[in-house]
């Protein structure tokens, strides 16, 4: 039992020296870096949604499938 309320008693210093040593300027440098890395992070994500989609398609030109079925005349019998 002794040993244990030591290991307690030592945790708890080991705790304390800890919390008294943070640099407290850190913490608020800390919060303001995660606030702007997360609005950088949306911000690209809905730039990115909004861009325009063009996909074209491989050695056509524009319109050059709908001029085609426009001029070739299918006879059906």
């Amino acid at each position: 039992m002794n040993h244990e309320t030591l290991m307690n008693n030592q945790f708890e210093s080991m705790h304390a020296l800890l919390v008294r040593s943070e640099e407290k300027g850190r913490g608020v440098l800390e919060a303001v870096l995660y606030v702007a890395f997360f609005l950088s992070a949306v911000l690209l994500i809905w730039a990115f949604a909004q861009s325009p989609v063009r996909i074209q398609a491989v050695g056509l030109e524009q319109g050059a499938v709908s001029q085609a079925a426009s001029t070739h005349v299918i006879s059906r019998s």
